[in-house]
């Protein structure tokens, strides 16, 4: 699996470009080696993270899960989308 950190920077007043952190979701327990692939500079990532960017899962079933219009991706291990509203 590679992980590519995302370029998103904002200007600052003084001209200065600052990156952004986006926040990453996790569900039921994902391996420490791929989640030591999020750069935690540019990554808030755990299960408590709320209003998340992304969603990263193996088993979980979200069909009783409500997602803002932030989420962006739900990346899961495994195959198959049966766990994943998709509608």
């Amino acid at each position: 699996m590679v992980v590519r950190k995302p370029v998103k920077a904002s200007s600052t007043a003084n001209g200065k470009y600052l990156l952004a952190t986006y926040k990453v979701q996790t569900f039921n327990k994902i391996s420490e080696k791929g989640l030591g692939l999020f750069s935690q500079d540019t990554y808030e990532l755990g299960p408590e993270v709320q209003n998340p960017d992304a969603v990263v899962l193996r088993s979980a079933s979200l069909h009783d899960m409500d997602f803002g219009s932030q989420l962006k991706s739900i990346g899961r291990a495994g195959a198959g989308v049966n766990n994943i509203p998709v509608e």
